[in-house]
């Protein structure tokens, strides 16, 4: 987003809403599908989850103004869904949490070793004296 030079507050403004409108839009069309989907079956159940993501894959396809792709949209994202829900289901994390490198600044207050030292092993002698 940074490579075209954009001037001005308005160009930036326009090219932000660019990418991340047609994002919240699917969002939007995700959670209240699933949520409307849930009030009115009574069930919080992996259909609900399949409906949103139908009806993100149709705002996508609007979007892009491409209908050819509404239906394989509708179904790849509703998938998606039921896979997300399932994922709930199991106490399943997506997206991990990552831990930073061992070369930090308090790097050297901690012991990177595999394998402790074991006092009784250490029978070498240290050579010539």
């Amino acid at each position: 987003m940074t490579q075209s030079k954009k001037e001005g507050i308005f160009q930036t403004v326009m090219r932000y809403g660019f990418y991340f409108g047609p994002a919240i839009s699917m969002a939007t069309a995700f959670t209240l599908t699933t949520n409307i989907a849930q009030n009115v079956r009574g069930k919080n159940d992996e259909l609900n989850y399949f409906l949103g993501g139908a009806a993100a894959g149709a705002v996508f396809a609007s979007l892009r103004r491409q209908p050819v792709i509404a239906l394989p949209a509708a179904i790849i994202l509703g998938a998606c869904g039921v896979v997300k829900k399932i994922g709930i289901e199991n106490n399943f994390t997506f997206f991990p949490k990552t831990h930073s490198g061992k070369e930090t600044i308090n790097s050297i207050r901690r012991d990177w070793t595999l394998v402790k030292d074991i006092d009784e092993l250490k029978n070498w002698e240290t050579g010539s004296k």
